[in-house]
């Protein structure tokens, strides 16, 4: 049994509560006799945690795998299950990166085993890169990155031109702040083969 003490969100991030958190975090599945170590789930952009429905099914849950594990997720920012937005001053100061490291941390402390496995994607997979960086010694006992790349690649010194690819994710963030934006966004994801009900909920996922 684990019997460290669970820490807050303001414990983890070492500041006084202040603000309500951007980021949140589910516990999807909860396993009280656990001895593995959580599974934590991390959307992309435009995704929500949503995507990883058919991970944890009752039918999945009884793969090897994932047999015996608690679940959690990690909802960033989007229109289906977490419409918090962000500001640009939130955006400028990394704040949505440190929340997350902040959750990770949290579920680590939570976890049997005092580790995490994490299958990650897009956005959700360069955050847990950028911790990982920060803390080489993080306790991941496993990860998974779907579609991305090893780390955040605006640092030209490290990548070279291929830092400016990154900055992909500046459109999906428009639709918040440039509202025409969306219609924009909407036919991109469309062709990408994502589908909504209306322009709107098509660009925000």
């Amino acid at each position: 049994m684990n019997t460290r003490r669970f820490p807050t969100v303001w414990d983890a991030i070492r500041r006084p509560p202040a603000r309500a958190m951007i980021c949140r975090l589910h516990r999807i599945h909860y396993e009280p006799d656990s001895r593995r170590s959580s599974l934590l789930l991390l959307h992309g952009f435009p995704d929500s945690e949503h995507m990883y429905d058919d991970y944890v099914t009752p039918e999945e849950r009884r793969q090897d795998w994932l047999r015996g594990r608690s679940i959690y997720a990690i909802a960033l920012p989007n229109r289906r299950t977490n419409p918090n937005r962000p500001s640009l001053s939130d955006l400028w100061q990394r704040r949505l990166e440190r929340e997350v490291a902040a959750l990770i941390d949290i579920v680590i402390a939570a976890s049997p085993t005092g580790k995490v496995v994490i299958i990650a994607h897009d956005w959700g997979a360069t955050f847990v890169w950028a911790r990982v960086r920060q803390r080489p010694d993080l306790p991941i006992e496993r990860m998974v990155a779907l579609s991305v790349g090893s780390s955040f690649r605006y640092n030209f010194g490290e990548h070279g031109i291929g830092a400016l690819g990154w900055l992909y994710g500046m459109l999906f963030g428009l639709p918040y702040y440039l509202p025409p934006a969306r219609f924009f966004m909407a036919a991109i994801l469309m062709l990408g083969g994502y589908r909504a009900p209306d322009a709107h909920n098509a660009a925000y996922g």
